[in-house]
């Protein structure tokens, strides 16, 4: 694969499409995707409505909640393999993620960088959805510690090149920065944000809902 290629798939784990919230009576639905959009008065078929009340707009709803009494989150729904099932609210943001009974689901993650080496600041691209995807890393045991997602404030960047947490997708095994060649379309400049941290290791499993 190429590095062009190799980018732009990387770009499309974290870049989304833009949603238009409905002029009408608003419901929030997930797709089977985990991404979260607005319609007016109903959801389409294979749609998840939900409880506004789960995004900290309301009460009620369930809370998903550690062995040691932490809330982590609200409980959207199970729908494997949907990657969501928690909504969390953070520092003004919406983060969406998965968590089972015996684990936060984690991953690789993909950061930006104004440098041709991965040095410097960290930057995502800026979701468009209501709510924002975690990324959430794995330690050396395969255990969720720490989260990142979009922060303020959202700018306009030109990137040189693309981190990979875990040396996949773009950069080729067991490489973690490769180049993104200049004026690469959608690519080289973004709106993006820094980086910010969510600290997942106070959160200990296994996990019930409350």
């Amino acid at each position: 694969m190429n590095i062009g290629t190799g980018v732009a798939v990387s770009c499309a784990t974290v870049t989304l499409a833009i949603t238009t919230l409905p002029a009408g009576p608003t419901v929030l639905c997930r797709k089977a995707s985990g991404v979260v959009v607005a319609r007016e008065s109903s959801c389409k078929k294979k749609e998840v409505r939900l409880d506004p009340a789960a995004l900290g707009l309301g009460s009620g709803g369930y809370s998903v909640v550690d062995s040691i009494g932490n809330t982590l989150g609200a409980f959207t729904g199970d729908n494997y393999p949907s990657a969501v099932n928690v909504m969390r609210r953070e520092a003004g943001h919406v983060l969406r993620f998965y968590v089972g009974e015996g684990s936060i689901d984690c991953g690789g993650g993909y950061f930006y960088h104004e440098t041709p080496d991965c040095s410097g600041a960290r930057y995502i691209p800026r979701s468009y959805e209501l709510t924002q995807p975690l990324q959430i890393l794995c330690d050396t045991n395969g255990s969720a510690q720490v989260g990142y997602y979009t922060g303020d404030p959202i700018q306009s960047h030109t990137f040189a090149s693309v981190e990979s947490t875990d040396g996949a997708a773009g950069c080729g095994d067991g490489v973690t920065c490769c180049p993104i060649p200049p004026n690469t379309p959608n690519i080289t400049v973004q709106d993006a944000g820094p980086a910010v941290t969510f600290d997942l290791s106070p959160f200990h499993p296994p996990f019930h809902l409350e």
